[in-house]
């Protein structure tokens, strides 16, 4: 993808000006997308510069070399990791402000972005003015969205809150060693190779998942497992 750059910055600075020049970076491979932004941004008088990319090397490169104050980010960037460029950000001497540009009506993504350290989100299907306008907040400090906009977010925020709640406490009721067993049996193992998987007795695995059934209140390992995964607990990885 080109790169757009707005060279008002070096105009002002000719003028004998003193208002800072304000950098954005556009980080989204939809390109006609980019281009409708990047129009919309450098028409607006408080924005100096604009840098257009598609992928995240060439964020990582224009980051490096020309630090923006906002950066416009699309998480579905390469493969979904477009979040990855947040961590970079944080290196920088004056870290830039975040706004993720997510698919309608995803929640989940605009927590994870706030998680990750993003400032602000708009979705991808709002008006380019209030795209800039969201932009123009984050510069300042703020987070320009309707109060409608706050709701799914916050219950997002609820519900993993509380799915990571029911996680611990279900864990929590847990020896150590069970835990690595029910995350064996979680991923699927039988029991022999659980006990294999772990490097202990077949009847030490037995006497835990008998314990496991007490604690938790179950007769079976499929309802054991069931109310794990229920509560988010998470198979290790099978190795192949």
């Amino acid at each position: 993808m080109s790169e757009l750059i707005d060279t008002r910055a070096d105009d002002a600075d000719l003028a004998g000006t003193t208002q800072r020049p304000v950098r954005v970076l556009v980080v989204d491979d939809d390109r006609a997308f980019t281009e409708d932004l990047a129009r919309g941004l450098r028409s607006d008088p408080g924005i100096n510069a604009v840098d257009v990319t598609g992928s995240l090397a060439r964020a990582r490169s224009v980051v490096s070399a020309r630090p923006p104050d906002v950066v416009v980010l699309d998480p579905g960037t390469d493969g979904q990791r477009g979040l990855d460029l947040i961590a970079d950000l944080d290196t920088l001497p004056v870290r830039p402000c975040v706004v993720v540009v997510t698919e309608p009506d995803d929640p989940g993504v605009v927590v994870r972005s706030l998680v990750s350290g993003a400032q602000s989100w708009m979705s991808r299907d709002a008006a380019v003015e209030d795209l800039v306008s969201a932009v123009t907040a984050a510069r300042n400090g703020e987070v320009d969205r309707p109060g409608v906009a706050w709701g799914p977010v916050v219950m997002e925020l609820m519900a993993q809150r509380s799915a990571r709640h029911t996680r611990e406490e279900f864990v929590h009721r847990l020896t150590a060693r069970q835990q690595e067993i029910l995350k064996c049996l979680v991923a699927g193992m039988t029991r022999a190779q659980v006990a294999e998987h772990l490097g202990v007795s077949p009847h030490t695995v037995r006497t835990h998942v008998r314990d496991m059934f007490r604690v938790m209140g179950v007769h079976s390992t499929p309802v054991l497992v069931a109310r794990a995964s229920a509560a988010g607990v998470e198979g290790i990885p099978r190795q192949r």
